[in-house]
């Protein structure tokens, strides 16, 4: 196992992206740094929802996404284990969600 910042890698994937090229704190940089763009969509949809006055339920699969965008920028900064089930479990309850509101 190879020592980081954050310990050693233990997450069970690791992405064709050469790992902590770019920060020493970054695992995967770009992997990383496009998840802001989830969490700023599911900003921008959730002021949507209140502008318009949208069902409630909408912000909860907005919500979703963004709990989704933190999992998997967690897991692309370390490559732990630990934030690997938090980007992978996540995508799971947002898919059910979104299935809901479908």
């Amino acid at each position: 196992m190879e020592a980081t910042f954050w310990g050693p890698i233990t997450a069970t994937l690791d992405w064709c992206e050469e790992n902590y090229k770019v920060f020493p704190y970054i695992a995967e940089f770009v992997n990383t740094t496009t998840n802001l763009i989830f969490a700023f969509f599911a900003g921008f949809g959730v002021y949507t929802i209140l502008k318009y006055r949208l069902d409630k339920r909408f912000i909860l699969a907005h919500a979703a996404l963004a709990l989704v965008s933190f999992g998997s920028w967690c897991f692309h900064m370390t490559l732990l284990y630990e934030f690997q089930l938090l980007d992978e479990l996540p995508m799971i309850y947002a898919s059910s969600i979104l299935v809901y509101n479908v």
